[in-house]
């Protein structure tokens, strides 16, 4: 069998056309969702470093944890979290510690799989946030 300039660049260019095309699904096929969960750590809060190390969890089963660690320990809050718009790009965080509740509402501007940017309100406190995934 004789292959042809013409033939060598078509299936070139069908091969490179199929793996755009699954790379751009794999992307679209990646909800808010699977983006979200994860550990994220703040980076940044009102445009500064945060004075305690901050993670925030979201699981897949909707239960959030939020832990900060300052030089006397560790200190976990645990709750939910849940989507507050059909968009998803709002969600409500709730976590307790027993007696204290903390709830915050996040209006997320930019959402990766790495990087997580928005707006997160609490306590009528209003700040901007991002954060990193860290796992």
């Amino acid at each position: 069998m004789v292959v042809s300039k013409k033939n060598l660049l078509l299936a070139s260019t069908t091969v490179a056309l199929a793996v755009n095309f699954s790379a751009c699904t794999k992307d679209s096929d990646s909800s808010q969702t699977d983006k979200l969960i994860g550990e994220w750590e703040i980076v940044s809060i009102l445009g500064q470093t945060p004075e305690y190390a901050t993670i925030w969890e979201f699981q897949g089963d909707m239960n959030f944890e939020y832990c900060y660690t300052d030089a006397d320990g560790t200190y976990c809050y645990q709750g939910d979290w849940e989507w507050t718009n059909d968009a998803e790009t709002e969600v409500k965080m709730e976590a307790t510690d027993g007696g204290y509740t903390t709830i915050f509402d996040l209006k997320i501007d930019k959402l990766t799989d790495d990087v997580l940017e928005g707006d997160v309100t609490s306590d009528g406190f209003s700040a901007p946030i991002e954060l990193k995934k860290v796992n």
